[in-house]
């Protein structure tokens, strides 16, 4: 039994490692578009994280699609200024915690070794929640903002 658990963590820090590698050689690419400064890393970095969680995460598509198209409403109905803040920080809201839970679910899969826990579950299942919240205050502020506009559609 002790040799078969040294294969299985052999073969996980192997799958690491590889992880590891392409995380880098993903980051050197990225690298190339901005100057070796310290800063333009770091912003390098985050709009890596926000490329993988696009690809990889299909809740934060559908985030990203309500949003576009709520901007798109917002030009068509030429909203005011606060108008714009409300629907900007509430998509900002949204989009925020879909990658602080995607983040805390990969951190999760990687503490628990990809097993199923109860404390794991939890983790998971309360940043689902925060990010349901926030979307469910999105849409509020969406009919709060645009049902003076689609009400006369509707009313026809």
């Amino acid at each position: 039994m002790r040799q078969a658990e040294k294969t299985v963590d052999s073969i996980h820090n192997e799958s690491e490692k590889q992880f590891d590698r392409f995380q880098f050689e993903q980051a050197r690419k990225l690298e190339k578009y901005f100057p070796t400064p310290s800063l333009l890393r770091s912003f390098s970095h985050a709009l890596y994280g926000i490329k993988e969680t696009w690809l990889c995460q299909r809740n934060f598509k559908i985030h990203t699609f309500c949003a576009a198209t709520a901007l798109c409403l917002g030009f068509a109905f030429r909203l005011d200024s606060f108008s714009w803040l409300a629907l900007t920080s509430a998509i900002a809201f949204v989009l925020t915690a879909e990658l602080i839970n995607t983040a805390l679910e990969h951190l999760v899969d990687l503490a628990a070794n990809s097993l199923y826990h109860p404390l794991a579950k939890a983790a998971k299942d309360a940043a689902a929640g925060a990010v349901l919240v926030s979307s469910v205050f999105a849409l509020t502020s969406g009919l709060i903002i645009f049902s003076p506009h689609l009400m006369p559609f509707v009313q026809h």
